[in-house]
């Protein structure tokens, strides 16, 4: 079950339509990986969008959720139930990039005593949910214990027109057919409406499309030897499979050496800078230092270091196979390195780091 409209910007929604529209064909009827000379398999699938040959597509019900008055909803949660017996609900999607490092939440359950194939907790949340989609009052619960009546009746609701039949439901169901080739129109934009068009069928097999699914979309551009090609702190170039984060703060020993530096009227700038080192098949690189902040501080009070700019822990992406390197100074308006640093040092072959979750680190800066 997926939202008809997809509800991000309108600009972007062609491109997400797109999407769908190659991933419901690729597993209705099976597509070819086209892995390139450069080893990149992301975005490179050639999709069989004809009916002819082998289908799944009697396996599967696709369906999009509404209300009781028949309008269509958009809901954000994402839920899987698996033979009765584990589920889970919340926020992630259930891809690369929504369970490693986005940051989402989740509950998952398994059940522990099984009666029948399954277990009752999860069982009776699917017979729940399938009974309100459905259109069915509590009364009929029975009839949805088997997995394949539940089918049955999803897959006639697909085969109905906009407008299900109330024989098949006492109640209005609060799911509808979706069409896998829907494309959404925006009302008296004939050239918007022209642009969908080209953009939903726009060969996803190009470079630029590539680019897009792979860095923007979703960050599983992994190559040949299980890299993600993803940028890190905006330094290009740099090979990073996932990043965790770290919400740095600052402890000031050398409060003297900025009270003097403001008493001359100098503006006082916290400098924050990266250092990665890779070992890769023996061999060390070193690359950087590479800059990430430059911010002005301010005392207020006389002796209360307040960094300009940040509202909040200043947040840093890290990366979880390489050692890092974050190294914090002060300077001034003339380019005077005022002597007070501080460092800290991530390195995954000394310490777990893990992927999506925060690391609160702080960094003294003393003389």
């Amino acid at each position: 079950m997926l939202p008809k409209d997809l509800e991000e910007d309108k600009y972007i929604d062609p491109v997400l339509f797109a999407i769908r529209k190659r991933a419901i064909h690729c597993l209705f009827y099976g597509g070819t990986d086209n892995t390139g000379a450069d080893g990149v398999k992301c975005g490179k699938i050639s999709v069989n969008t004809s009916s002819t040959g082998t289908s799944v597509k009697d396996k599967v019900a696709l369906l999009f959720p509404r209300n009781r008055a028949g309008k269509e909803i958009y809901l954000h949660s994402k839920h899987m139930i698996v033979d009765d017996v584990w589920m889970t609900l919340g926020s992630s999607n259930i891809n690369y990039r929504g369970m490693s490092y986005d940051w989402e939440f989740d509950a998952s359950i398994i059940g522990r005593r099984l009666y029948k194939g399954g277990s009752d907790t999860v069982r009776n949340q699917r017979i729940e949910i399938c009974r309100l989609l459905l259109g069915l009052p509590k009364a009929y619960s029975t009839l949805l214990q088997d997995t394949y009546a539940v089918f049955r009746m999803l897959k006639a609701i697909e085969g109905q027109d906009s407008t299900p039949t109330y024989r098949l439901h006492p109640l209005p169901p609060m799911v509808e057919k979706l069409n896998p080739d829907y494309v959404k129109k925006v009302t008296g934009d004939d050239t918007f409406n022209a642009g969908v068009d080209f953009v939903a069928t726009v060969d996803v097999n190009s470079p630029a499309f590539s680019f897009l699914r792979c860095f923007i979309l979703d960050g599983d551009g992994r190559d040949s030897t299980g890299d993600i090609l993803r940028p890190i702190l905006n330094v290009s170039g740099i090979k990073n499979p996932l990043d965790a984060y770290t919400k740095l703060s600052f402890k000031f020993n050398c409060l003297s050496t900025i009270q003097n530096a403001t008493n001359a009227g100098k503006t006082v700038y916290l400098d924050v800078s990266c250092t990665l080192t890779i070992i890769s098949n023996g061999n060390t690189e070193v690359q950087g230092p590479h800059e990430i902040y430059h911010l002005p501080l301010q005392l207020q009070q006389g002796n209360v270091v307040v960094i300009q700019g940040v509202s909040q822990p200043v947040v840093l992406p890290i990366s979880t196979d390489h050692k890092v390197k974050i190294t914090a100074s002060l300077s001034d308006n003339t380019n005077q390195i005022l002597n007070c640093d501080g460092e800290k040092v991530f390195d995954p072959g000394v310490e777990t780091i893990m992927p999506g979750c925060f690391h609160a680190a702080t960094i003294t800066l003393q003389i």
